[in-house]
């Protein structure tokens, strides 16, 4: 009995060995999230345009099309709280920045990792999330120190940079040089109709004015430092397909509209696009219910320069 328990003590402390060395060697290898931390830290000289958010703007707008020094520093599963220590963090840092574009997403105001109040039909990346954040762009959600295990934690195939390397980074499709995630519509499934459909909020839950609380507190911050350092701050709302627009429902389409009241009591000069229903999209330039194919994007990114940019 006794070198059975030795035999499996010696076997638990080798496979504590060999996940301890998965974790630091995952840390040595490239990602969307530590790859877009080390550029804007090595190029706060260059960066003119800065373009902050979710995966709505990381798949949708392309900065090589911009004719501005521009890089697209958003990720997936980017809430508002860590667009705003985002913001306060190097917003001050890039001295020759002009302009700040954020995407105000349907429901988005309550997105919370802290106060859970939407109703979500497909699988939940919460953890996974804050492991990457904590780990790669030192943003701690819950309680700072506490180490996020991707083997544990993560759910969206991080584990495949086991089998890479940060020479190969920018082969695997994952982002570009300047950060812009796009979507193959080669690759769109034929369900993409149906597919990340609008959140479904449930306003009884407690939780829901804590998190709305939460979320208008972030914006505001992002408004405060753009008006602080002088930089525009540009609000988009990014085009969504017909399936995905026929589930939004009158109050929280107005509850976006009072988003942008909130920011603009902190920064008035606050300049807001709404492209949510824009009819100039068609099927071919999205890659599901609210996410924008390459084709989509190319497109969004060329309005942007010409309505929002050229003014």
């Amino acid at each position: 009995m006794k070198q059975f328990m030795k035999r499996g003590a010696l076997f638990a402390l080798l496979l504590l060995l060999v996940c301890a060395g998965i974790e630091l060697y995952l840390l040595t290898v490239l990602n969307e999230y530590s790859y877009k931390k080390q550029y804007v830290e090595q190029h706060s000289e260059d960066i003119q345009l800065l373009i902050l958010g979710h995966s709505h703007v990381a798949n949708g707008i392309n900065p090589k099309l911009l004719d501005i020094g521009a890089f697209n520093m958003s990720n997936q599963g980017r809430t508002t709280y860590y667009d705003a220590v985002l913001a306060e963090r190097y917003i001050p840092q890039l001295k020759n920045l002009q302009y700040v574009i954020w995407p105000l997403g349907y429901n988005f105001q309550y997105s919370s990792y802290r106060y859970l109040c939407i109703h979500r039909k497909d699988v939940d990346y919460a953890s996974s999330y804050k492991c990457m954040y904590e780990k790669y762009m030192n943003i701690p959600y819950d309680i700072s120190g506490i180490y996020w295990s991707e083997l544990l934690h993560s759910k969206l195939n991080y584990g495949r940079r086991i089998f890479s390397s940060s020479k190969n980074f920018f082969a695997s499709g994952i982002c570009d040089t300047l950060g812009f995630e796009g979507l193959d519509i080669a690759k769109r499934n034929l369900t993409w109709q149906t597919e990340k459909l609008p959140f479904e909020v449930d306003y009884k839950n407690s939780n829901a004015d804590l998190a709305l609380a939460e979320n208008i507190s972030c914006m505001k911050r992002i408004a405060k430092v753009c008006k602080d350092t002088h930089v525009t701050l540009i609000v988009v709302s990014t085009p969504c397909y017909k399936t995905y627009l026929e589930l939004t429902t009158p109050k929280g389409l107005k509850e976006m509209s009072d988003c942008i009241d909130s920011m603009k009591s902190v920064n008035p000069m606050l300049e807001y696009y709404n492209y949510i229903n824009d009819d100039r999209f068609v099927e071919e330039d999205f890659f599901n219910s609210c996410h924008l194919s390459i084709v989509g994007a190319n497109k969004f990114t060329r309005i942007i320069a010409t309505e929002c940019l050229q003014r």
